[in-house]
């Protein structure tokens, strides 16, 4: 187990690679995914620095209005794999050299699960590449002076609020995968293998596109598209021969506030932790900057319920 503070990640693999293929050059029909959480190979941190906590997203669809580029942004240089000895803890200089990708399913996941990271990665000096799956249009449980009620949130207003974000996380690039309000909340009812082809291969932002060295994916949850997301994701990153496609050396799941309730047997445990207390703050505006998403503070995924697992998750490792 590795530790540090604010976030808990749990950690899925960690491989030892070789030197990187350069990147395959994407093509402006591609399609991907991505979202949030991690577990990965570390070195160990400067001395003034202290570690981070991690968590990751998704990639989307190219020929949307939405999409930011028709390609990912080619890298100046080559991330490489820490040696496989320095694995006690991670630090700024393991973060500083990784080129991620998030796989979200929704719009906020990222937020929830790793925008802390995110923020920290990309202060560091690293890359970072969101795929954001499904955006759609959804009536929502709201309250007025009658009592309960149905409210509409468009999929123009849930991406207006997911660009601002990705904004200020200053991410380098991002897309949106599904846009069709019937496939929102249904990712259950889209074969496996197509999923996994988009975040495998197809996708603008895929895995042989982007070739991250760390990915973060939605941890197993009781909604359906987390659920389905993240069985892709295992297969898209599965064992294979590093001659014929690129294998991800570091793969994390990340948290999310509704994952208390879960099934016992299903209930998410965390293994590894990054230290974001400086960049709380941020993950804090990034939630807020969801605004149709807002709820009451006693809600469990309201900023301030966020603040509260996020300070929570330090505790566990005796970190204020």
């Amino acid at each position: 187990m590795v530790t540090s503070r604010r976030c808990g990640l749990q950690m899925l693999s960690a491989a030892t690679c070789g030197p990187q293929r350069a990147p395959r050059p994407a093509t402006s029909d591609n399609t991907a995914a991505a979202t949030d959480q991690d577990a990965a190979n570390t070195v160990e941190p400067r001395p003034d620095t202290p570690p981070d906590a991690q968590h990751h997203g998704i990639l989307g669809l190219v020929g949307n209005p939405w999409n930011r580029t028709n390609q990912p942004t080619n890298r100046a240089h080559r991330h490489t794999i820490p040696d496989e000895g320095d694995m006690d803890s991670i630090g700024d200089e393991f973060l500083s050299r990784q080129c991620v990708l998030v796989i979200a399913p929704h719009a906020d996941d990222e937020t929830y699960g790793c925008a802390g990271t995110i923020a920290r990665i990309k202060d560091l000096g690293g890359q970072v590449y969101v795929s954001l799956i499904s955006v759609g249009s959804l009536d929502h449980n709201a309250s007025n002076a009658d009592g309960s009620a149905m409210r509409r949130v468009t999929s123009a207003t849930r991406l207006r609020e997911f660009s601002e974000v990705m904004k200020l996380l200053k991410v380098d690039d991002w897309e949106v995968i599904y846009t069709d309000d019937s496939v929102h909340l249904a990712l259950d009812t889209i074969p496996r293998k197509e999923l996994v082809r988009l975040i495998e291969r197809d996708a603008r932002l895929s895995i042989a596109n982007v070739e991250p060295t760390l990915m973060l994916i939605p941890a197993f949850s009781y909604n359906q598209d987390h659920e389905a997301l993240f069985r892709a994701c295992i297969t898209a990153t599965r064992p294979g021969v590093p001659s014929q496609r690129h294998l991800v050396p570091y793969v994390l799941a990340y948290d999310n506030t509704s994952l208390f309730w879960s099934l016992e047997r299903e209930k998410f445990h965390a293994n590894f932790y990054v230290d974001i207390t400086r960049y709380l703050p941020t993950k804090l505006e990034a939630l807020r900057l969801h605004a149709s998403q807002m709820r009451a503070p006693e809600f469990h995924g309201s900023p301030e319920s966020l603040e509260l697992a996020s300070r929570l998750r330090g505790r566990e490792i005796s970190v204020d």
